[in-house]
């Protein structure tokens, strides 16, 4: 039961950590979700429009890039990220994918 304790121990929060940012990463996974949803949303509204295009094209990747470096830059809600993502995808020229 000892070991137990001691996991319990080692993954409680600590609060004298605070100040060194170790918790960041705690705050940027759960803000990662704004660009994925963004992501998703773009896409399932693109290939709504444009059903020839296949689920795993190449441009979605490129989608999750620029959304996650937008977002980077200025943060957003997902409904503006994902305005940003379809206009993005309607700029891309359809021979480079």
């Amino acid at each position: 039961m000892v070991e137990d304790r001691e996991k319990v121990e080692t993954f409680r929060e600590r609060p004298e950590l605070a100040a060194t940012g170790a918790n960041v990463r705690r705050a940027s996974i759960v803000n990662d979700a704004v660009p994925k949803n963004a992501t998703e949303t773009a896409w399932t509204v693109y290939r709504a429009r444009h059903p020839e295009v296949d689920a795993s094209d190449s441009r979605r990747c490129l989608l999750e890039r620029h959304l996650l470096r937008r977002w980077e830059e200025r943060e957003s809600d997902t409904e503006e990220l994902a305005g940003f993502g379809i206009a993005y995808l309607y700029r891309l020229p359809r021979d480079e994918c």
